[in-house]
């Protein structure tokens, strides 16, 4: 996106940029955690992790947290990964390509080496029905602090960090403590801290109680390193026209 504002400047074309992200995940104790953990999972390795408003980070509250933890990891580890040639239907597919591979493994064994715990995953898959492509097993890591590479970095594979937060103030914090602010994903059932916190989060989509966070008939765009405008919607349009 720094390069195409930089080739458009000259003769100072407006650009709509939707760029990367590095998307938060907030589950707040009162949130039904049954569909937290089910769209949690679907969100963090849909088309393995490859995907710009894909689930990078979760913060749990921290009266909930073991609980989801445990079971966040139990579903991860029902995921099947495949090809999708001779099993037709896999949860997880195959990485892009090898520089894929290397950042998730980066951002694996930076967390380990700082202390996350590795719940479920952390090496790609070799051999047999994997041989002929990148796939990497959908990873869990727990015990992650801000400084951490998962949490900060967009990792765009399937590799999630999971960390706890206690106050409304100190999930927003932790939502806000990266450059990008494309999509945070909120859980919660209490009014208050669904609009508390949606008012206070640097994205420019706050998706409450769902992983859907586009639509035709919202405007969609990122904050801070996220870009520039917005796509869908009548404001979309509006983009393209003087």
């Amino acid at each position: 996106g720094i390069d195409i504002f930089r080739e458009a400047a000259p003769t100072l074309k407006k650009l709509n940029l939707e760029l990367g992200g590095q998307t938060a995940m907030l589950v707040f104790a009162d949130a039904d955690i049954d569909k937290a953990i089910a769209d949690g999972v679907k969100r963090s390795f849909r088309n393995a992790g490859q995907v710009c408003n894909g689930i990078n980070r979760i913060y749990v509250q921290a009266s909930i947290a073991r609980e989801f933890t445990q079971r966040f990891v139990q579903a991860t580890e029902k995921l099947r990964v495949g090809g999708g040639f001779d099993d037709p239907s896999p949860d997880v597919g195959p990485m892009l390509n090898d520089a894929g591979l290397e950042r998730v493994q980066a951002h694996v064994d930076d967390a380990v080496s700082r202390g996350a715990t590795l719940a479920i995953g952390g090496e790609p898959l070799a051999g047999g029905a994997f041989a002929a492509g990148r796939f990497y097993a959908p990873t869990v890591l727990t015990d992650t602090t801000a400084e951490m590479r998962v949490m900060h970095e967009e990792t765009f594979g399937p590799a999630v960090g999971i960390s706890t937060f206690e106050t409304v103030d100190d999930a927003i914090a932790a939502a806000n403590a990266t450059p990008f602010g494309l999509v945070t994903y909120l859980y919660a059932n209490n009014v208050n801290t669904v609009f508390r916190a949606s008012e206070g989060i640097e994205s420019g989509t706050v998706a409450v109680n769902n992983v859907a966070p586009d639509s035709f008939f919202a405007p969609y765009g990122g904050w801070k390193q996220s870009g520039l405008g917005v796509e869908l919607s009548t404001y979309g349009l509006e983009e393209f026209q003087r």
